[in-house]
């Protein structure tokens, strides 16, 4: 009777352990990549968006919904979606009712593939944007920031440079580096609108101090003075230390490129939540991996202060999974034990049997 219940128990164990790996399992590779990389902003936003569940994603949806966002709403559907939950169809007739009068389809039409926002609404960041997407704009800023020496900006000669340079480039290139004069030119005018977190600013205002060649700048106004455009922009291109062209430039990209693919909306996010330059280029990873999902990745991002995950929040968001996860072990150690002692009786007894 005893032996009975003894296999019974195991049985019932074996079940259990078979029935809840299925549910363990994600929860043990999205354990297992954080630990593995803790800097990844996908394993943070994956670990963060799977301790939610219906009803917080529609909460999400009726708050943005709040805001007037319902491109937010629909980037919060998505993500739901890709989890295996379906939002409401109230909640789905609010979304299209709020589109109708959104602006924000259009303003999506309005960049076609470049743009970037920085300004308080689409049409004013689209104007801005394509007042500024020659180098014209570019030597203008120089020639006036030259005007203000030795009070100037070193910044804004330095990402005015780094605007003159993608622009060349995208021309060299058949227009592929596009998203790179974009987002140059998009961090320069959020500069300008007082719209760049107090960090990222830190960090890119120390990185422009002391690269600017003062007489190269000087050579470069003088020629714009004279109408002789194409000598100042070559003169611009030389005015910064190449080493800082290059990281302005890159950002600008990894900038430029989420504004492609998302638009305004999600780049009025992007801006407030990047603290740094690597922050931009994590965003864009974020952009490519979630698509139409990417504002509900920053939505979260920014409740938890960060687009990436520090141990506590990562403890807190998988506190039950953990839990589960040493039962499981505890459980599934327990068999292996059990049947490594069977199988030594059973060796033991062929062993003496063979012996007699």
């Amino acid at each position: 009777m005893f032996r009975m219940l003894r296999y019974a128990w195991r049985l019932s164990l074996v079940v259990a352990l078979v029935s809840s790996a299925s549910y363990l399992y994600p929860a043990a590779r999205l354990g297992f990549r954080y630990v593995a990389t803790p800097d990844d902003p996908v394993a943070a936003a994956e670990v963060r968006m799977a301790s939610l569940d219906l009803p917080d994603f529609e909460n999400e949806v009726g708050a943005a919904l709040a805001e007037k966002d319902p491109e937010l709403a629909r980037s919060m559907v998505a993500v739901a979606a890709e989890r295996g939950y379906s939002v409401s169809p109230d909640l789905l007739r609010q979304i299209a009712e709020a589109e109708k009068f959104s602006i924000t389809e259009t303003a999506k039409e309005a960049w076609s593939g470049l743009t970037t926002g920085n300004t308080d609404s689409p049409t004013a960041f689209a104007a801005a944007l394509a007042a500024d997407m020659t180098v014209v704009g570019d030597v203008k800023d120089l020639y006036g920031e030259y005007q203000r020496y030795p009070d100037w900006d070193e910044l804004t000669v330095a990402l005015s440079s780094a605007g003159i340079v993608a622009a060349g480039a995208s021309y060299a290139s058949m227009l592929s580096a596009l998203p790179a004069k974009a987002g140059v030119t998009l961090l320069k005018n959020a500069k300008k609108a007082d719209k760049i977190p107090a960090p990222l600013l830190r960090e890119m205002r120390e990185l422009a101090s002391g690269s600017v060649d003062v007489d190269v700048i000087k050579q470069a106004a003088s020629s714009a003075a004279k109408l002789d455009a194409a000598e100042a922009v070559a003169q611009a291109r030389r005015a910064v230390r190449p080493q800082v062209l290059e990281k302005l430039v890159d950002a600008g990209t990894s900038f430029g490129t989420v504004a492609r693919r998302q638009g305004y909306r999600a780049s009025i996010d992007t801006l407030k939540i990047a603290n740094s330059t690597d922050d931009i280029r994590r965003m864009e990873k974020l952009s490519s991996r979630f698509g139409d999902g990417y504002r509900a990745t920053i939505r979260f991002a920014s409740k938890a202060g960060s687009i990436t995950m520090h141990i506590g929040e990562f403890l807190l968001k998988t506190a039950w999974w953990l839990i589960w996860l040493a039962s499981w072990a505890v459980g599934a150690a327990f068999l292996i034990f059990e049947a490594g002692v069977a199988v030594f009786r059973l060796l033991r007894g062929s062993v003496r049997a063979l012996a007699a």
